[in-house]
């Protein structure tokens, strides 16, 4: 079909995207196409803790650390002023294919409770999943609960991230909510059913295996977490023999718990083209 037949067919790669868009189509309708990712995390029974201050001073820190990290590895694409629409396909088209996957930086609202947006990208997961490991690592061992939600925004892109709002943003909250009461600490809404089902799955397992690291176990596997460093230096950071190091991380399962972060990481991103099911929360997806 040529360019005289007054319109044309344009698929946008892994930056939020579920499916081929017609390039003429309305503004309107091709920001509603677009999908983001919403993780929203709270402290377990904060009010019960007898020292919620020095934690609160613990979680803006962590805040902070990710936002710091996400600008490091250049994942941090600031929102910028000005119409809804036009902004948001903007910032989405020029998107490179892994290209930046966090949106504005990752707040604080009501208290106790972290947001922070993220493209519908294979970048967007990565640091998605990156912002859970450092929330637990520097709130370790106060327990956290997540909701992860995937759908559009309906308002402006705009800082800070508690001001905009959309589907992804209730789907996140209602998995959020979902974890209250319940042994799991971690639940995704607005995904396709298998996709939710299987991703609710696995943070469940991965949530146990975290659940059961002792101080020293979250310190090492806090430490053997960065890229490159080998478990005889991690063992040098602690003055302790690297046999140690070994045995206190494969206890811990760290290599296993590494691998489901990376696996979970990349179903985040994964579009499968399918829309969004009718799953209720706790079936891994949701309206």
């Amino acid at each position: 079909m040529g360019e005289g037949a007054g319109f044309h067919f344009g698929i946008f790669a892994e930056i939020g995207v579920n499916s081929v868009i017609i390039a003429n189509m309305t503004p309107e309708y091709r920001l509603a196409n677009l999908s983001y990712l919403v993780l929203m995390a709270d402290l377990v029974d904060s009010r019960q803790l007898n020292d919620r201050e020095a934690v609160q001073d613990r979680l803006q820190e962590a805040v902070q650390a990710f936002n710091a990290w996400a600008r490091r590895q250049n994942h941090l694409a600031e929102p910028t002023p000005g119409d809804a629409v036009a902004e948001a396909l903007a910032a989405a088209e020029a998107l490179p294919p892994v290209g930046r996957g966090m949106v504005g930086e990752a707040a604080i609202s009501a208290g106790d409770e972290v947001q922070a947006l993220f493209r519908h990208s294979k970048q967007g997961g990565l640091a998605l999943v990156e912002g859970i490991k450092i929330l637990m690592d520097h709130l370790h061992p106060v327990p956290l609960t997540f909701g992860i939600g995937l759908g559009p925004v309906t308002t402006r892109l705009q800082t800070p991230v508690t001001l905009v709002d959309g589907p992804c943003f209730h789907r996140a909250r209602a998995a959020l909510l979902a974890t209250k009461g319940r042994s799991y600490r971690c639940r995704v809404s607005g995904f396709p059913k298998v996709q939710g089902q299987a991703l609710d799955a696995l943070l469940a397992l991965l949530g146990a295996y975290r659940e059961g690291w002792t101080d020293k176990q979250a310190a090492y596997a806090r430490a053997a977490a960065v890229p490159g460093r080998l478990r005889k230096e991690v063992a040098e950071l602690f003055q302790v023999s690297p046999s140690v190091v070994t045995e206190s991380l494969q206890a811990a399962h760290f290599d296993e718990f590494s691998q489901g972060l990376d696996a979970v990481a990349a179903m985040l991103g994964w579009h499968s083209g399918a829309p969004d099911s009718g799953a209720t929360v706790g079936e891994g997806a949701t309206s």
